[in-house]
């Protein structure tokens, strides 16, 4: 990560240090070692996971992203036809049991970044070195799926991705869980991802928030389109 200068804690600010390193483009084989160095970090910070929270990463374990699924389906489902809130309505149920079985498998929470895609990352002599934690929280490590697979969950990356970034787990747990984990949270991550968008344009001043808003509703409508409801 980049090293801190300085920060002001009132204002949310930071200085980092200057870092350098070469760009990672779509399709690029480097991607690779990023997920997988990326899952390594995960595994190491696992233990960590309290005193992350208590430093100010956001708590998105079990029982509270339950709550923030829940108010999501309840309040950005009006922006959806009222035929696609009944279905959304169905889908909630289905997401929560989904929910459950990837918790199931036992795999800790731990440090999530939150925005983990291609522009956020630099390659370096000394390997990855990962920026602009502003969305990072404590959740399960496979909601960060969705940017980690470039914001297209239907794309050829997911079979590249899945074996690189499963490599560092497979040390503590079995393999056919975690190919059926990561199954599950394709959907979970971009439920995760809508959630952070949601809050992220309640922060923002009203005239702001045309720029993102718009996401969560599309999310909403990918998750019914690929969920078949």
């Amino acid at each position: 990560m980049p090293t801190v200068l300085a920060f002001d804690a009132g204002r949310g600010w930071l200085l980092l240090d200057e870092f350098r390193g070469r760009s990672i483009p779509k399709g690029d084989p480097a991607w690779l070692e990023v997920v997988r160095s990326y899952a390594a970090m995960q595994i190491e910070c696992a233990p960590l996971a309290s005193r992350l929270r208590a430093t100010g990463f956001a708590d998105r374990r079990l029982e509270v992203f339950r709550a923030q699924i829940a108010r999501l389906f309840r309040e950005s489902g009006t922006v959806l036809a009222r035929e696609e809130r009944g279905r959304l309505t169905k889908l909630e149920a289905r997401i929560l049991a989904s929910l459950d079985e990837l918790y199931g498998f036992g795999l800790p929470e731990t440090l999530v970044h939150g925005d983990l895609h291609f522009g956020n990352v630099v390659k370096t002599d000394d390997g990855p070195l990962f920026f602009d934690w502003t969305d990072a929280a404590v959740a399960h490590p496979f909601l960060d799926l969705f940017t980690l697979l470039d914001f297209d969950l239907d794309s050829d990356l997911a079979g590249a991705v899945r074996p690189s970034y499963l490599e560092p787990w497979l040390t503590s747990w079995d393999a056919h869980d975690l190919d059926r984990a990561f199954d599950i949270a394709i959907d979970l991550s971009l439920v995760y991802s809508a959630i952070s968008y949601q809050l992220i344009v309640e922060a923002q001043e009203p005239a702001d928030r045309w720029q993102l808003g718009g996401f969560v509703e599309w999310a909403l409508r990918e998750l019914l389109r690929r969920t078949g409801l």
